[in-house]
């Protein structure tokens, strides 16, 4: 599959939040993130970092 690993950071640690997004959308201040059965999540007050497009990661980082 190709889909995407969610990892939020921030400065004391790490977290997956979801092992296989569909995809990222940028909403009012926050990031919305849903997988391919429809099940979303809504990540405030943070922005995104980076993505890796060869390990399929999309990096967050809490404000």
């Amino acid at each position: 599959m190709c889909e995407t690993k969610i990892i939020l950071k921030w400065d004391t640690g790490e977290k997956e939040v979801m092992s296989e997004a569909a995809w990222i959308k940028i909403e009012s201040g926050a990031i919305v993130v849903s997988d391919i059965l429809g099940n979303i999540k809504r990540l405030d007050n943070c922005v995104l970092e980076g993505i890796d497009f060869i390990k399929h990661e999309a990096i967050l980082r809490k404000k």
